[in-house]
């Protein structure tokens, strides 16, 4: 009974390691892109990226969701004159990500507008990261400590093989009625959400903790690697409800005070030009509709306008 037992334990063990060498495999190679998931876009958005190498100028707004949803990239480009690209994906990403990615991008002549959520980590989320990884392996440098967070992932999916080997259980993923690749639109906006009816409430609602120092030091260290280039770089606070503001007070107010003090680059507006009523939004706190898209986009096209006309005048 014992060698019984030995021998389908032995047996086990050999089925789970295939079975993770094979996913492991899969992932390494691409195999397992959902081609339409969300986070897919990234790819849309370097092909934008590459369409408009060759003109001189370049917008590129990067950050978190907030700017995906919260921007009308067209209505910038046909303002300003300059062609747009939208970067924006995911909070989640964490702004080393966001950074790694700009710096890989940007070449002399651009203007960076990047604007991040409040409660975005700099690091960043490593099962979030790696499922990119996964739909689109280029980004593989973007990634923070690359081998040891593919490590974790790689545990995770072990984990789920064992759930379903041992319980049936598997996870489907669905494609959401806005959160997809198609839901973009050619710049890098999120549209899907513009005609659809808002939920009943808006999720997101998290307190927000105070990391703005680790924050505004990685901004400025991205800022002086960029000195000497042809490069504009603006920050621009987040889209954010009035009602999580207001629940949010005193620790928004301090991150955004140290963003003021602190950082080396120049910030369009203030932060409570963005601050606006709830029913500016769609589903989260941070994701504006398309009255609040709007909203936004005409006064990011305004101070962007400032500041162009001022660097012009400064070359003359």
């Amino acid at each position: 009974m014992k060698r019984f037992v030995i021998k389908v334990a032995v047996f086990t063990g050999l089925v789970l390691l295939i079975s993770l060498l094979i996913h492991f495999v899969y992932l390494q190679n691409g195999e397992t892109k959902s081609s339409n998931d969300y986070l897919s876009a990234i790819e849309d958005k370097h092909c934008r990226l590459q369409k408009i190498d060759s003109c001189h100028n370049r917008i590129i707004f990067a950050g978190g969701s907030n700017l995906a949803f919260g921007i009308n990239s067209k209505s910038v480009q046909d303002s300003i004159g300059i062609p747009v690209v939208n970067l924006s994906l995911h909070a989640g990403l964490g702004l080393d990500f966001i950074l790694n990615e700009l710096y890989d991008v940007v070449k002399d002549g651009d203007i960076i507008v990047l604007s991040v959520e409040y409660n975005i980590s700099k690091k960043g989320d490593y099962e979030l990261q790696n499922f990119l990884y996964e739909q689109y392996p280029a980004i593989k440098q973007y990634i923070p400590n690359f081998y040891y967070s593919r490590l974790l992932r790689n545990v995770d999916i072990f984990q789920d093989e064992l759930r379903y080997l041992v319980f049936g259980e598997e996870q489907h993923k669905q494609i959401d009625n806005v959160y997809y690749r198609g839901g973009f639109n050619d710049y890098g906006d999120v549209i899907a959400h513009l005609d659809k009816s808002a939920p009943a409430y808006l999720s997101g609602r998290v307190k927000v903790s105070d990391n703005s120092d680790e924050l505004i030091n990685a901004i400025n260290k991205f800022a002086d690697r960029l000195v000497g280039r042809d490069i504009k770089l603006f920050f621009a606070f987040p889209a954010y409800s009035q009602t999580e503001y207001d629940k949010n007070r005193v620790a928004v107010d301090g991150w955004v005070s140290a963003f003021n003090r602190q950082l080396k680059v120049t910030i369009l507006g203030n932060a409570r030009d963005f601050i606006l009523p709830d029913s500016m939004f769609f589903d989260t706190v941070y994701h504006l509709n398309k009255m609040g898209r709007e909203n936004r986009t005409a006064k990011i096209i305004n101070l962007l306008k400032h500041y162009i006309k001022i660097s012009i005048l400064q070359k003359k």
